[in-house]
């Protein structure tokens, strides 16, 4: 499942947002600690990068191991 990778953030953040929103309506049958925790992790590191309004190096969170989470809980189900 390979992501061609994004050349903008605001892109690379909508798609993780997105998948954000997929995994939580998906992964029903994961315990709910573990999707809050998840999910928690991913908003956070949102909130911390918008707080930083300079131009940042790190890559936004990686939407490999999101779309192969989502996959994989799918193919579970």
């Amino acid at each position: 499942m390979h992501l061609v990778q994004q050349k903008k953030n605001s892109s690379k953040r909508r798609n993780v947002e997105r998948n954000i929103l997929i995994y939580r309506s998906v992964s029903f049958s994961a315990t709910s600690l573990h999707r809050s925790f998840f999910t928690a992790q991913l908003y956070d590191k949102f909130s911390r990068d918008k707080k930083k309004k300079r131009k940042k190096k790190r890559k936004t969170p990686d939407n490999h191991y999101v779309n192969y989470y989502i996959a994989s809980r799918a193919i579970s189900l």
